[in-house]
């Protein structure tokens, strides 16, 4: 019953998380989000998924699962994950410049992304304090990245509900997924990344 509730506050977080993807939900356009699966593993990865937006009665899905895209996503920096953070590196491997809303900070950063821990166990956390809907009533400031250039940011993580010292001995990976709907000319859509790490 503890994985099954444990899924149920993980999709109720994309959920939100997808109403959260821009001001288009104040222009009318409604998001759900399809489970391409109906039994997990709290084991594995984020189980895949389908977000569904509608306008005016017509409906435009996109896959949540991983494709290849231009920008990629990585964990760059573990080491103050005690004390509630984490850094993650965009990089653009593609031919062409790449933009992202330039909008990620300590206040912002639970609408942009999803982190989750997980133990060799089986124990899974999520790790925002809190989800929801985000909207800019100005306009976005964004950062353009070349080809080959990186960018970096320090991300708050929420270790409320973490056993820090019952899960010191344990193998855990954590795993972040960033989504991104909005922005003139931004890349749009979900990006992941893991680490392994030691609770030391």
């Amino acid at each position: 019953m503890k994985k099954i509730f444990r899924y149920l506050v993980l999709l109720a977080s994309l959920s939100l998380h997808a109403a959260a993807w821009g001001d288009m939900a104040d222009n009318g356009v409604e998001c759900s989000v399809v489970m391409e699966k109906t039994r997990f593993d709290a084991r594995e990865t984020f189980p895949d998924f389908k977000l569904v937006f509608t306008n005016k009665g017509e409906a435009r899905s996109m896959a949540a699962a991983e494709e290849q895209a231009p920008l990629t996503l990585s964990i760059a920096d573990t080491s103050r994950f005690r004390e509630g953070r984490i850094t993650v590196r965009f990089r653009n491997e593609g031919n062409e410049p790449v933009r992202i809303p330039d909008e990620i900070n300590d206040e912002t950063a639970d609408y942009f992304f999803l982190t989750v821990l997980r133990t060799e166990r089986g124990n899974f956390r999520v790790l925002n304090r809190k989800v929801g809907k985000i909207t800019f009533n100005r306009s976005l400031n964004y950062r353009e990245l070349a080809p080959g250039q990186e960018y970096s940011v320090t991300i708050p993580v929420c270790l409320d509900e973490v056993d820090l010292e019952g899960w010191k001995q344990c193998s855990c990976e954590l795993e972040t997924r960033y989504y991104n709907q909005q922005g003139k000319d931004c890349f749009r859509g979900m990006l992941r990344a893991t680490a392994r790490l030691a609770l030391q």
